[in-house]
């Protein structure tokens, strides 16, 4: 019973983000010009209080790529302004004959964003959040980071070794007296 949990565990969680994270790296070496997706939908991490309090800085945002025509006014969207990508509510939209703009405003920002989005800049409109695991992402693509997750994977296989394997304090006790005999009996025939 305990293995098929494993097993349907492994197929619900593992898998899924496994093939998720392998597909995102695969398609970013691919296309390193563009922000890789997984079924159009992209994750981001939000860097800036802009948005706060609806999306907080450390956030994990997922947007999924849209037609610009399925935009509306208070959607928020994710676009690319030079190297960043930053997410903001639409204010105004403008069609430019059949060409659609965004004027856009971060909600903690006092005006409005001082250009206008191209369709071409949009990577997708927002979809949902994870609040923190961006943060939690960033620190482990640090060195510390990842010298943490090491140490964590040696402390948990130890701890289950130790479980499995029924260690216990009263295996450690006949161990020592074991060993205190065998000095008692190493001095006695020296003696």
């Amino acid at each position: 019973m305990k293995k098929i949990l494993y097993y349907v565990l492994f197929l619900v969680i593992v898998l899924p983000f496994l093939i998720f994270n392998l597909t995102l790296i695969i398609k970013s070496k691919l296309y390193p010009d563009k922000i890789a997706d997984f079924m159009g939908y992209k994750p981001f991490i939000v860097m800036s209080g802009s948005m706060e309090t609806t999306i907080n800085i450390g956030d994990l945002v997922i947007v999924k790529k849209v037609n610009s025509s399925n935009i509306h006014t208070g959607d928020i969207i994710a676009f690319k302004n030079g190297n960043i990508v930053i997410s903001h509510r639409v204010k105004e939209i403008i069609n430019d004959f059949g060409t659609y703009k965004f004027k856009t405003k971060g909600d903690n920002n006092n005006v409005a964003d001082d250009f206008i989005v191209n369709s071409d800049a949009i990577e997708g409109i927002f979809v949902n959040k994870i609040p923190g695991l961006g943060s939690i992402l960033l620190f482990l693509g640090k060195p510390i980071g990842l010298l943490m997750v090491i140490l964590v994977i040696i402390i948990v296989s130890t701890a289950l070794y130790f479980v499995k394997f029924g260690y216990s304090t009263k295996d450690a006790e006949l161990m020592r007296e074991f060993q205190e005999f065998k000095r008692n009996k190493e001095l006695n025939n020296n003696k």
